[in-house]
């Protein structure tokens, strides 16, 4: 464990994910990079998957891809995308409607970030104990 936006962050690589899942309430795995078969497992397994992106073209373009490929493996109903706002770029509604995929929280300070894993971890409380974990 090491802190990180101040809470709690789990590091932990990808064949650490099940262990993950049965003690933390949230576990947040950062797939960049993944194997694809990896990824298709982690992602037909998450409960809820959210895309960070900028909110420049290039990114919600970026974006729009990645959704169209999530909607491909049969994950897209449990999509999301964060945002994080740069000038001159688009607002939460517009990247919605460009990317498909509903903005779940803005990302452009840590209070916001802290105030996005607080919900995650509250609507997990029923589940396991409400401990923030982020696995990337």
């Amino acid at each position: 464990m090491t802190e990180g936006f101040g809470i709690d962050v789990l590091l932990a690589d990808f064949d650490s994910f099940d262990d993950a899942r049965t003690q933390h309430s949230v576990v947040c795995v950062d797939l960049t990079g993944a194997d694809e078969a990896y990824a298709v497992e982690a992602l037909r397994a998450s409960d809820g998957i959210f895309l960070l992106a900028g909110s420049d073209a290039a990114s919600l373009r970026s974006v729009r891809e990645k959704a169209e490929w999530l909607h491909g493996i049969g994950v897209a109903e449990q999509c999301g995308l964060l945002l994080r706002r740069v000038p001159s770029g688009a607002n939460a509604a517009d990247a919605e409607d460009f990317t498909g995929l509903p903005v779940c929280s803005l990302i452009d300070d840590e209070e916001q970030i802290r105030r996005f894993a607080a919900w995650l971890a509250a609507s997990q409380a029923d589940r396991v104990e409400p401990e923030y974990a982020l696995a990337g």
